[in-house]
């Protein structure tokens, strides 16, 4: 190993795990050495980029193995495998992790915290990568993804975030989950992030260890907004309070706000009203029935009427209107959108043609300017009298023509 060559007496003080890239090539930048015992800063591993630059940057820990070798632990492989030909099969089940990701970019993935943790998730039926530490998913003095991560974690795959429980009590490691899951947002991945009980265990592999049901932890798994608001009130009002102090000193109380933070704003009362869809590059205003093609001027026009007692020229107004769109924007128009149709009188599925109230959520981007109805009774098998029964004008004119 890397490792045993690199630091040969630190070997004895534990053992030493070293993953794959995407190709399933070793990957020396994702090894970590589990310290037998805590080192006097209480860290339990040792990583490469805590080593000084000599030994390069670190990296994410990906598993090795092939697809077959997994066939009978990774959930979902089987509908995969289902939908492919038998030439297609047998290459897949000869793919590594990393190239059936690549060639699967809707298969989900989870992101913990530990090589150890990365392996119990995997026998647990879930494809799982480690970073080394809370703060080590991007490379060092950037905010750019770490090599594994931005080759798995690309638009479309639904990512899990599963560091350890403990982030309650740890305000660093709950901020380092947001900014995790926010990179990836903006990335377009479809992100998810696990919780479950810390008495159950700190890390995923305590918890399954312990009998903790993994699968209902993915199942109930949260978006980024509905995580944010399960923390406690006082946990909130000691982080507001600690963020308007933070504030305070760093600008006097009646500066105007920056771009950013007036996006932010607007995004957070705005966005049940507004999306950017990007595959369209336009945007898009919820009118009650569908989400209708707005001008950008209109967005533009907004941000300057809610600003320009604040602000002195437009080009405030245009950084605005683009971060906003940063703030708002749908990487991908969800698909339910092609299955449900609107009407004047609501929503129709149109697999079991039932009608529900209009609501942002089917994702409808136009509308039919008619009621949905549906006859009574049997229906009519003779075309030509159904013609007549429903559509008497039109049968009226084509029997006199």
């Amino acid at each position: 190993m890397i490792m045993t060559e690199r630091f040969p007496l630190e070997v004895a003080q534990g053992f030493t795990v070293q993953g794959v890239d995407v190709n399933g090539n070793p990957n020396p930048d994702s090894w970590q050495l589990r310290l037998r015992t805590p080192g006097e800063d209480g860290a339990k591993y040792k990583t490469k980029g805590k080593h000084g630059k000599e030994y390069g940057d670190y990296d994410a820990f990906l598993p090795k193995g092939k697809i077959g070798r997994y066939i009978l632990h990774i959930k979902g492989l089987d509908d995969v495998l289902a939908r492919a030909d038998k030439e297609r099969r047998y290459k897949c089940l000869g793919l590594h992790l990393g190239q059936f990701l690549i060639q699967s970019p809707q298969f989900p993935i989870v992101i913990t915290e530990g090589a150890k943790k990365a392996c119990c998730g995997l026998e647990s039926g879930y494809i799982t990568v480690s970073i080394p530490g809370c703060t080590m998913w991007h490379k060092p003095q950037s905010k750019e993804l770490v090599n594994v991560l931005k080759d798995l974690c690309t638009q479309g795959r639904r990512v899990y975030i599963a560091l350890d429980a403990d982030f309650r009590n740890k305000p660093d490691v709950k901020r380092e989950i947001s900014w995790l899951g926010k990179a990836l947002c903006d990335r377009g991945c479809d992100v998810r992030i696990c919780v479950w009980d810390l008495n159950a265990g700190k890390g995923i592999n305590d918890f399954i260890v312990n009998g903790g049901d993994f699968d209902e932890v993915i199942n109930k798994a949260m978006v980024i907004a509905q995580w944010e608001k399960q923390f406690n009130a006082s946990q909130q009002s000691s982080e507001n309070n600690r963020t308007q102090v933070a504030e305070r000193n760093r600008s006097s109380k009646d500066r105007p706000p920056s771009p950013v933070e007036f996006a932010q704003g607007i995004a957070e009362t705005e966005r049940q009203r507004w999306r950017f869809h990007n595959e369209q590059k336009t945007w898009r205003e919820w009118n009650g029935k569908y989400w209708e093609a707005i001008p950008q001027e209109k967005v533009g026009d907004y941000i300057y009427h809610k600003a320009k007692s604040q602000i002195k020229s437009n080009a405030w107004v245009k950084d605005c209107q683009a971060l906003l769109e940063r703030e708002l924007r749908q990487w991908q128009w969800m698909p339910q959108s092609q299955t449900v149709k609107a009407f004047s009188n609501g929503v129709v599925d149109m697999e079991t043609l039932e009608l529900t109230p209009h609501d942002p959520s089917h994702y409808n981007t136009s509308i039919i300017h008619r009621d949905w109805w549906m006859p009574k009774g049997e229906p009519i098998k003779d075309p030509l009298e159904a013609l007549k029964q429903y559509c008497p004008h039109i049968w009226e004119a084509w029997h006199q023509a």
